[in-house]
């Protein structure tokens, strides 16, 4: 999976852990960067890793990329974990915030060996 520049510069500046936490927590969204205690980077990555991004970016607001630890495929792979460790459809659906609909067709693709989404739609849920 090609890694955006943005990406590529937060993992530098803050570490792999520390990108991953703010992509999971905003990624898709406008976030304003402070390393200020009490903000929401800080909040996030802990003020060092937040004191790197600041350092790399500046204090400014900024569009989060979600990278490939949020949105669909992120979700798909959490359903999958799930039912691989022995959690029900619906529970594994539950606890990764997508609709049993989706929980189904992932438990479809693990017993097939398939992709997890319709070919109508893509699949990004390589791994």
């Amino acid at each position: 999976m090609a890694v955006s520049e943005t990406l590529e510069r937060i993992i530098d500046a803050a570490g792999q852990q520390a990108a991953q936490l703010l992509c999971r927590a905003h990624g898709g969204h406008r976030l304003y960067l402070s390393d200020r205690p009490g903000s929401a980077l800080v909040d996030c990555v802990g003020l060092d890793a937040a004191g790197a991004i600041v350092k790399e970016f500046g204090n400014c607001e900024m569009d989060i990329p979600m990278g490939h630890w949020s949105g669909p495929s992120a979700r798909r792979r959490a359903v999958r974990r799930a039912l691989q460790n022995g959690a029900t459809t619906t529970d594994a659906a539950r606890l990764a915030g997508v609709c049993d609909r989706t929980g189904w067709r992932v438990r479809a693709a693990l017993k097939t060996g398939g992709p997890d989404t319709l070919p109508l739609f893509g699949d990004d849920s390589a791994d």
